[in-house]
């Protein structure tokens, strides 16, 4: 049981869920859904693996400008 715990504070500390991307961006979660599927499209076609319903805090934050990485223009709406 600790060992589970400890794996989703990891997890949390390196994934953004569908709450964490509409409280963001101010979105609804359908909508923070449709980002986290063509974030994870993208990193798919890259080959990294991906994990449904859960996007890279610094692959988001690269790809939205925030966190003082501005290299990516913003996902289209």
């Amino acid at each position: 049981m600790h060992e589970e715990k400890e794996y989703k504070m990891r997890a949390d500390a390196i994934f953004y869920n569908r709450d964490d991307i509409a409280d963001i961006l101010g979105y609804g979660r359908a909508k923070a859904y449709k980002i986290i599927r063509e974030l994870n499209a993208e990193l798919e076609a890259q080959g990294y693996l991906i994990r449904p319903g859960k996007i890279s805090k610094k692959y988001f934050n690269e790809r939205f400008g925030v966190g003082g990485n501005k290299k990516s223009p913003a996902i289209r709406s």
